[in-house]
């Protein structure tokens, strides 16, 4: 072999390695990253979204979930684990997004806020920004990024929002829960047209009250706001959640076969058939089939 003969060799095998690393990028798929709001508290949003996320790791979802409700921030609490790092670090620039993540049930990946700092509950918008940059650095690396927002209509909210693009407003069939989720729909698509809306009634104790909670709502944006909001159904009031809290384990670990974690694998299947980003992983929506149908 010739010294030009070897030259375009290995010029052919470099391309060709260039070639594979393309299509490698290309093939990884975005992360898909939905938001969990409510327009008030108390309507048990943390514990939706620690079940939710669980349900969704058991399904074969390479799961994180992000605990945003900054300055109040406890998924660590529902979840049973004790971070030594949290997005405080972070924000301090004394740790970075990788050094914080744990590992909780199921190899759900937790990204724990920082409880107790009221600093971080009125971000200014320079550091909002370098967070979700540095949150940015993850894309790919999981299938699905649930963020735990604050309650309300806050900046840091809001910002969360549109930067998921996809948003479940969790509501009760409380009058006041109803006009704040109402409240938050409403800038919400204000903001962006582009933010795919979904509505969840939680604790609901009757399911012909949810229903008319859910028709309400979606045909009250519907009419005076133009817009459209999908229902992901509601989940029921269940003893059982308490009892899992006070044991810091799960609800749909501790009680798998509760009425509220059957729910619970119910939405997981919603949500993976709601995908607008990619396909759910093989087998995903006949597991959680199974789990929701369990008697």
């Amino acid at each position: 072999m010739t010294r030009d003969q070897a030259h375009q060799l290995r010029t052919l095998v470099e391309a060709s390695r260039q070639e594979v690393a393309m299509d490698t990028r290309q093939q990884k798929q975005a992360t898909r990253v939905i938001a969990v709001s409510s327009g008030k508290g108390g309507v048990g949003k943390t514990n939706l979204v620690a079940n939710l996320g669980i349900t969704l790791a058991m399904a074969g979802c390479q799961t994180m979930i992000l605990d945003a409700d900054l300055g109040l921030a406890n998924i660590d609490v529902v979840l049973g684990i004790a971070p030594q790092f949290t997005l405080a670090h972070v924000l301090a620039k004394q740790k970075s997004i990788s050094d914080v993540i744990v590992e909780g049930p199921h190899k759900v990946r937790v990204i724990p806020g920082g409880f107790g700092l009221a600093g971080l509950a009125d971000l200014p918008s320079s550091s909002r920004e370098e967070l979700i940059e540095s949150l940015s650095d993850l894309d790919g690396m999981f299938d699905i990024l649930l963020i735990d927002t604050s309650p309300g209509i806050s900046p840091n909210v809001l910002r969360f929002i549109l930067a998921a693009g996809e948003v479940i407003v969790v509501t009760t069939t409380e009058p006041t829960a109803m006009t704040d989720a109402y409240a938050l729909i409403k800038v919400v698509s204000q903001q962006s047209r582009r933010v795919a809306i979904k509505l969840l009634v939680n604790m609901a104790d009757e399911p012909r009250e949810a229903n008319e909670v859910i028709r309400t709502l979606t045909e009250v944006s519907k009419r005076f706001l133009g817009v459209q909001v999908k229902s992901y159904g509601h989940l029921p009031s269940d003893i059982s959640l308490s009892r899992a809290v006070k044991k810091q384990v799960p609800l749909v670990l501790a009680f798998p076969y509760a009425a509220l974690s059957r729910s619970f694998f119910a939405l997981g299947e919603k949500v993976l058939a709601d995908d607008q980003n990619e396909e759910a992983p093989k087998g995903a929506r006949q597991f959680l089939w199974r789990m929701s149908t369990t008697p």
